[in-house]
């Protein structure tokens, strides 16, 4: 047992497809086939139940994988900071994302005094992103979420983005003052497909306001506002959005923007980081930077 072998059987746990593992792991399917049958054997159970043309781990695979996970997770630390004491990247600071959001400016300002660091940056779903801080390469994550609680590592909390409900301008409470979220149950939605996590936050906001809500399209930016006039489905924009739209000559009169009040707004912007993992000198330098007067 070696650790490719570990990083194959994992690769098969996430894809559960022989082929779409191979492909992640550059190498041939028989060669990944029999990689896995060695693992097998010198284990003494199959770690997998085939179910169609799909693989899915088993009861014995669960409990191997948990391990594995553990040893590579120990392994990609100690190579970490082994390369920062040797100096390896520690010049490098990688950031992953799902939304920047009102940290964005700050970034910026940072990476204009900073000339000498650099910032890599990659952009993951909502439903993932928590486990990269898992990975020895990730020093940080912004997330924008509706649910802090998902992620328990050290976080710094930035300004909340000020979001909207773009209802038809014909819709019965758009001439109401300030309607809760909950008076929109029987509404369907729309979700923006280009935005990652923007269907689980429509969920979890609506959720947060006592009902379950239809997503009955998923669609770019735009098509989502077309369908507030041509579908009445409701969409939530952030407040740049809702600027553009409300100086647009097509819509400004079709479509009210609905903030959402304090009770229903549950998003937040969050930088997070792994407090198990030393962080490099930069990384410790982009984190006193982002001096957020809030912390929890």
């Amino acid at each position: 047992m070696d650790i490719q072998q570990l990083k194959y059987f994992q690769a098969i746990v996430v894809h559960e497809r022989l082929t779409y593992a191979a492909k992640k792991m550059h190498i041939s399917e028989p060669a990944l086939s029999l990689s896995l049958r060695r693992l097998e054997n010198e284990l003494g159970v199959e770690l997998f139940d085939r179910v169609g043309r799909n693989i899915v781990v088993n009861e014995y695979g669960k409990i191997f994988n948990k391990h594995v996970n553990e040893i590579l997770y120990i392994l990609d630390n100690a190579r970490s900071e082994i390369e920062m004491l040797a100096g390896k990247d520690s010049n490098t600071v990688t950031i992953c994302w799902n939304y920047t959001g009102s940290m964005e400016k700050i970034m910026l300002q940072f990476i204009n005094e900073n000339p000498h660091i650099t910032i890599n940056q990659y952009r993951v779903p909502e439903e993932i992103i928590g486990d990269e801080l898992l990975k020895s390469y990730c020093d940080f994550v912004i997330v924008e979420t509706a649910n802090l609680e998902d992620y328990p590592y050290e976080k710094l909390l930035f300004p909340d983005v000020e979001w909207f409900l773009a209802i038809p301008a014909d819709h019965k409470l758009a001439s109401v003052p300030s309607p809760k979220l909950a008076q929109f149950a029987d509404d369907p939605f729309s979700a923006i497909s280009l935005t990652p996590g923007h269907s689980a936050m429509t969920q979890r906001l609506c959720e947060h306001a006592g009902f379950v809500c239809k997503i009955a399209y998923k669609a770019t930016p735009s098509v989502c506002i077309s369908l507030v006039v041509d579908k009445k489905c409701l969409t939530f924009v952030r407040s740049e959005m809702a600027k553009i739209v409300e100086t647009s000559s097509l819509y400004s009169d079709k479509i009210r923007f609905v903030p959402l009040s304090a009770e229903d707004y549950v998003v937040h912007t969050a930088l997070l980081w792994n407090g198990k993992k030393k962080l490099s000198k930069a990384a410790q330098e982009f984190l006193d930077y982002m001096h957020i007067p809030q912390t929890i």
